[in-house]
Order: C-alpha cells, then structure tokens, then sequence
C-alpha cells in the first residue's frame, strides 16, 4: 500500500508544566486531564446528518467507514502502520473500491468535510478554554485522546487553544481505537503518567469510559464534567 499521509499524534511536552499543583484543596486533583474530541469538547447534535450531507455522493464509503471503524472498536495492532493498512484495506473491501481510491477518499475528501462540517456549525463548550488555561497554570497537563486525528485546524475548527494542550494524542498512533486498554497504555507512557494521575472526560460510557476502565483511570462524563468542582474552579479563578 502507499504511503499514508496523515497526521501524527502531536507532542508539545516542552510547554507541559508537570509539577503537581500546591492548592491546599488539590490533594484529589489529577496531574492531567484527558479529554474526548466528538461530543466532549463540542455537543455533537446534528453532526452525523451534516456528515451524510457533505459525502452523499460517495455514501458507500461513508457507511463503510462507519462500519469499520465500528468494528475495530478495541482491536489492538501492533504499530501505527498496521492499524491503517488493515483499517484502508476493510474500509476498500467493504465499499468494493480499491485501497489507493478509499485511501485518497478518506485523505482528500472526507476528513476536510470533518473540519468544514465544524467551522461552519460547531463550536467548543462554554468555559473550556478557560478551563485549560486553568490547568496551564495549576501545574495540570492538559491531552486529548482522539480516535480521529486532531489536528490544530481542526481545534480551531471549534474555537478551541490547541496551544494550551500539552498533546494531540490519536489512538490509532498507539494500535488500536478506543476502549483499547493497551493502545491507551502506551499513551499514558508517552505523556509520562500513571492511571491514577489521570481524569479521563468523554462522552461514550462505552468507548471514553472502556478505556479508562481498561487502564484504571478515572472517567467522568462531560455533563458531570462541567458541574464539577474542578471545573468550576476554573470559571472562577482565585486571584
């Protein structure tokens, strides 16, 4: 297969402030916060239907992408590269298109329709953006942990500050989608912290609170998220 132009995971440790925040009420706080992207830092109502819309001409692939990807749901492989040749060569067959044609479609044409689906209709929840420039200066890294990759445009495609992030993180760079306990792992490496340094915030029981289960994080629902005493912290930083 040919080479697969995608975005890597992104790394911006050189900004990550790892020291563990001294608030006399931070003895329970983690050292980093792992977000979801879909329906975590932006509501996704509606997405899926402007999704169909934008790639109705090319609906077989779009069904079979949904599809693969659904059934590579916690699979684990064994590099990178193995993941996307086995992810393009399921998403060709399941679509009856050769892999060079669904690997072109995927590049070219459907993840741009991602990120002008989220310019044009979607924006990041109220009070995130302060909440990472809360946990920049409280010492707590801020990740996010993405089965797509996510990239600083697409970030901004919601209003969100990549550059308070201290990484980009794609699962499938680490083998496997989510709830992939062991793909998850080798994140956790990668950003240098233990399970239970680590809040996990996503939307799907399923899928964001799999693989924190799988690893021992601790996960917490973006509605409970935001009602939370961390996060309200953030909306109301002592001076």
């Amino acid at each position: 297969m040919g080479d697969i132009h995608l975005t890597e995971s992104t790394e911006k440790s050189k900004n990550a402030n790892t020291s563990r925040p001294e608030s006399a009420s931070s003895s329970d706080r983690p050292l980093a916060v792992v977000f979801d992207f879909d329906g975590t830092l932006y509501d996704k109502h509606g997405f899926v239907k402007y999704v169909i819309g934008r790639n109705i001409i090319h609906w077989k692939l779009l069904i079979s992408e949904r599809r693969t990807r659904r059934s590579f749901h916690g699979r684990f492989f064994p590099s990178r590269e193995a993941y996307y040749e086995a992810f393009f060569s399921t998403l060709a067959k399941n679509a009856f298109r050769s892999v060079k044609y669904a690997q072109r479609w995927y590049i070219k044409k459907y993840k741009p329709s991602l990120t002008h689906i989220l310019e044009k209709h979607f924006s990041l929840r109220e009070g995130f953006n302060e909440f990472f420039h809360y946990c920049n200066k409280s010492g707590i890294m801020v990740v996010l942990y993405s089965d797509y990759e996510i990239d600083e445009r697409r970030m901004a495609a919601i209003g969100a500050d990549s550059k308070a992030f201290d990484y980009l993180l794609a699962a499938p760079d680490f083998g496997g989608l989510k709830p992939s306990g062991q793909a998850f792992s080798l994140a956790l490496k990668k950003i240098g912290r233990k399970p239970s340094e680590v809040l996990f915030v996503g939307d799907s029981i399923e899928c964001d609170g799999g693989v924190a289960r799988n690893t021992g994080c601790r996960y917490m629902d973006v509605r409970e998220f935001i009602g939370s005493d961390l996060f309200l912290a953030s909306q109301h930083p002592e001076n």
